[in-house]
């Protein structure tokens, strides 16, 4: 029996260390159901200590992956993760403004582990250019910072589209903003202390794009979303690594 499956793209970086990036996003839309392409805007070197490297891949090469995706796919849903330059963003944004699907815009900025994961000039492209095209953007709170508040409401009062702020306290609490609405808050489970949170932020993004692009309302696909990623703590499974068994994220 044949399975219907939606098309979701992720355009982003590169993890090699496999716990975030392109690699956590393709782990996750497998496992709630969607059929995964990829745009590869840069690479990495990193591991679960941070990022040492970042190359980004020329411009024309990125477009040439984004022009092959859209020619031979009707995509569900997309989702952008780490784009790092102003002249991507601008890329991406060419190939999304003439679309109609949903459009998760992940803002990847700034790592866990500290790490910049932007230039210093491409902020205001994301504001000026991708802001406007998408359905939902979802910055962790130290990325609503560094675009001009904490708040979800504020982010899209100021932006005219609905923000999800993951992780706005202690107890993991995301909260997502529409333009001139209430506030609404999406709490689970807190994870052990022992499982490496890793590529979380990556897998909400995508899970949220993957629920939208099955057709599900946002209100609905943040709170599924939220479900998902403490169900990938609570379940985690454990990796050898150079320093011992460490558990990490299980997106089985």
């Amino acid at each position: 029996m044949t399975t219907k499956k939606p098309v979701i793209l992720s355009i982003g970086g590169s993890d090699s260390g496999g716990g975030a990036g392109i690699q956590a996003d393709i782990k996750t839309i497998s496992a709630l159901g969607g059929f995964a392409t990829t745009v590869v805007t840069c690479t990495t070197a990193q591991s679960l200590s941070g990022v040492s490297d970042v190359h980004v891949l020329p411009i024309d090469h990125i477009s040439a992956q984004l022009a092959a995706v859209f020619a031979s796919y009707d995509i569900a849903a997309i989702k952008t993760g780490m784009l790092f330059s102003k002249e991507v963003i601008k890329t991406v944004a060419d190939y999304l403004s003439v679309i109609s699907c949903p459009v998760v815009i992940d803002p990847v900025m700034v790592s866990r582990s500290g790490d910049q994961l932007i230039a210093d000039d491409a902020i205001m492209a994301y504001i000026e250019r991708l802001f406007p095209l998408a359905t939902v953007v979802t910055p962790n709170r130290y990325e609503a910072k560094r675009i001009g508040s904490n708040a979800a409401n504020q982010l899209a009062d100021l932006h005219g589209v609905p923000f999800v702020v993951k992780n706005t306290d202690e107890k993991h609490t995301d909260k997502l903003g529409f333009p001139a609405e209430s506030l609404q808050s999406y709490s689970g489970k807190n994870a052990p202390n022992s499982v490496h949170t890793h590529g979380t932020g990556c897998t909400h993004s995508a899970a949220v794009a993957t629920f939208l692009g099955q057709g599900k309302r946002l209100q609905v696909a943040v709170q599924e979303a939220k479900s998902y990623v403490t169900e990938c703590l609570l379940s985690s499974c454990e990796i050898a690594t150079s320093s011992g068994q460490i558990a990490v994220v299980n997106h089985a």
